[in-house]
């Protein structure tokens, strides 16, 4: 019975994750998986790429994590994309703007940033920009 719950428990976390995940983070991690499929790279190849696990690129193209800006960049390099292509599919998963919360995340960010890694980050806010 004990494992029982436990599976319950799992299956009712899994599902209030989903219900959490930013849908932003949903369609980057959707693109990803798309793109990397089209190229027939696999999870483990596209991990080892960027010195990361195939679980961990899983999470990714779930929306379990989010990925970093540098993951990004690598992400899109090995995918020969430039790193807006991986944002193309947002606006079809957000009901909604930004709000003052969401901005402050967004220059924090930016100002954490190298200038080659600044430089991506403002042309994927000019693709999405563009976008709506």
């Amino acid at each position: 019975m004990a494992t029982e719950t436990r599976g319950y428990h799992r299956y009712n976390s899994h599902w209030a994750e989903l219900a959490m995940t930013n849908p932003v983070d949903l369609a980057v991690g959707q693109r990803v998986r798309q793109l990397r499929k089209e190229r027939r790279i696999t999870q483990q190849k596209l991990a080892e790429a960027i010195g990361l696990t195939f679980q961990q690129i899983q999470k990714y193209e779930r929306a379990g994590n989010r990925i970093s800006a540098s993951k990004l960049v690598g992400i899109a390099g090995i995918l020969e994309v430039p790193v807006a292509d991986l944002f193309t599919s947002v606006d079809e998963h957000i009901d909604g703007g930004l709000d003052a919360d969401d901005l402050k995340t967004l220059l924090g960010c930016a100002a954490n940033m190298s200038e080659d890694m600044r430089e991506h980050f403002v042309g994927v806010l000019g693709a999405i920009a563009k976008s709506n």
